[in-house]
C-alpha cells in the first residue's frame, strides 16, 4: 500500500481534499471523538485503501475539547467546512475548465 505522503493531500483551513480523478465517487470522512483530531494519522491505512479504490475524500478534522464539548457547535462548524470544501473544489476545477470534474462535485448522488 502507499502510505500518505502518497496521497496528493490539500489542506483546506481543517479539511483535508485528495481529489481522485479515477473515480466521480467521493466520501467524506469524519472521524470519532478522539482519533478524529488527527485523522490522516488515525485513519491512515483505511483512507490509503479508499484512495487507491478510486475514492475522492474529504477529511474533516474532529475539534477535541474535552473542556468545552458543545455538540451544536460542532455540528454546525463541520457543516460550515463541508460548505467550503465544496465550494472550493467547485470553483478550483471551473477555473481549471475541467467540467467533468465541477460536475462531480456539484451532484449529491456522488456523495
Amino acid at each position: 500500500m502507499k502510505n500518505n505522503h502518497n496521497i496528493p493531500w490539500k489542506k483546506l483551513d481543517q479539511v483535508w481534499i485528495a481529489d481522485n480523478s479515477q473515480s466521480d465517487k467521493i466520501i467524506q470522512f469524519i472521524g470519532s471523538f478522539i482519533f478524529g483530531s488527527c485523522p490522516l494519522n488515525s485513519y491512515k491505512y483505511l483512507l490509503e485503501f479508499l484512495y487507491q479504490k478510486g475514492y475522492s475524500l474529504i477529511i474533516y478534522r474532529f475539534p477535541f475539547n474535552p473542556f468545552g464539548f458543545n455538540h451544536w457547535q460542532i455540528s454546525f462548524q463541520l457543516l460550515k467546512q463541508q460548505y467550503q470544501a465544496r465550494e472550493y473544489l467547485i470553483k478550483k476545477f471551473h477555473k481549471l475548465n475541467d467540467s467533468h470534474s465541477v460536475n462531480k462535485y456539484l451532484d449529491n448522488n456522488n456523495y
